[in-house]
């Protein structure tokens, strides 16, 4: 990703600090599969008001929070493209196997099995932990295998309709996007079911998402966009929040699959215009080393930190046995399963980094020999 574009950065950042929010308040870990899941709440009751509320929260965060990760993808993917980089699907298809599908292989079977073994996630089943790898059940890791195969899939598509002289690549994209959407439409409202395996599932449903992050970036290329660019301010962002929450209300009042949809949207419109406002009015990523540390690192708290959660419950059912929270221990176990998994990842990912520096100087000093 390019790290010179601020407003990329603090969406980056926004969405890494949701999904960890997201993570820091579940006790059950349901899967189609029978046997593969985790039932933290037979042991962790939790009826506190406190969870009740942050249930709600973690709902609307829900919402659009791995829409958010997508959206950044495309978005970024259509700057590279514009830049010359990728050349050949050759080239593309290397490097996304380096950055996406080598970690979820390595982490998912070096680091997640074997914590999610000791949590009894898989029944002492070996089947289940080969289902697990290969997509079905809940590896928190799909986003990486999913995102691979949606990069290959755009990139073809443009290369094919490249090759039709009477279609430019912007209406290749367009057309791209509505039949996504089409797609997603269908599967949010159910009509149609996609399997799970190596997570078509999730490719069918998220590829509008990146589509609509490279139709950001080449709006944001338009002079409309920087006259309407000049004019935002706090007021028009506060709109969007609130129509976000009201989309949000009503679809969970009505039970209501399209309303959900429109919620997804607004969310994701309402981040991006705010991470836009809060690069063009303050200078918060030159001083705020935290910021800059939780972009650095955002990649390594996905992989790392998620899997903490199972370490944290898994400690506290073995050291308390059953327990039923109130407030304030809810709360304060929110707030600890929130910082592991923040500072967890973080140090992790430093930890793995001077291992990396490590190694690369000893062979600089290997070779010099």
């Amino acid at each position: 990703m390019d790290r010179k574009d601020n407003k990329m950065k603090i969406l980056r950042v926004i969405a890494t600090l949701l999904v960890v929010v997201g993570h820091s308040n579940f006790y059950l870990i349901s899967t189609n599969i029978r046997g593969l899941g985790y039932d933290a709440s037979t042991y962790v009751i939790d009826h506190s008001r406190f969870w009740t509320l942050s249930s709600y929260l973690v709902g609307l965060i829900y919402s659009c929070h791995m829409q958010l990760f997508f959206v950044i993808s495309g978005y970024v993917f259509a700057l590279c493209l514009k830049k010359g980089k990728y050349k050949t699907f050759t080239a593309l298809t290397t490097a996304k196997v380096h950055r996406l599908l080598i970690p979820y292989i390595a982490v998912t079977i070096l680091y997640n099995i074997p914590i999610l073994m000791c949590a009894d996630y898989f029944s002492h089943n070996i089947r289940n932990v080969l289902l697990y790898f290969i997509g079905y059940g809940k590896n928190h890791l799909w986003y990486l295998s999913a995102l691979f195969l949606i990069f290959l899939l755009v990139y073809s598509v443009r290369f094919l309709g490249n090759k039709m002289t009477f279609m430019s690549e912007k209406v290749t994209l367009v057309v791209l996007f509505f039949v996504a959407l089409l797609v997603y439409i269908q599967i949010e409202c159910k009509i149609i079911n996609i399997t799970e395996f190596v997570y078509l599932d999730r490719v069918a449903k998220y590829l509008v998402w990146f589509l609509f992050g490279m139709i950001l970036y080449i709006i944001k290329e338009t002079s409309f966009y920087q006259y309407c660019k000049l004019r935002l301010n706090w007021c028009d962002v506060i709109i969007l929040f609130f129509l976000w929450i009201t989309s949000y209300l009503i679809g969970l009042m009505e039970q209501s699959k399209f309303a959900a949809i429109i919620t997804s949207f607004i969310g994701v419109v309402f981040f991006y215009e705010l991470c836009e406002f809060i690069a063009k009015k303050y200078k918060i990523l030159d001083a705020n080393k935290l910021i800059n540390l939780i972009d650095k690192y955002s990649l390594e708290i996905y992989l790392y930190g998620v899997p903490l959660n199972y370490v944290i419950l898994t400690a506290l059912i073995q050291m308390c046995g059953k327990v039923e929270l109130n407030d304030v221990q809810s709360s304060l176990l929110f707030i600890l399963r929130f910082l592991i998994q923040l500072l967890g990842g973080i140090v992790i990912g430093m930890l793995i980094e001077n291992f990396q520096k490590v190694i690369k100087r000893g062979k600089t000093q290997s070779e010099k020999k």
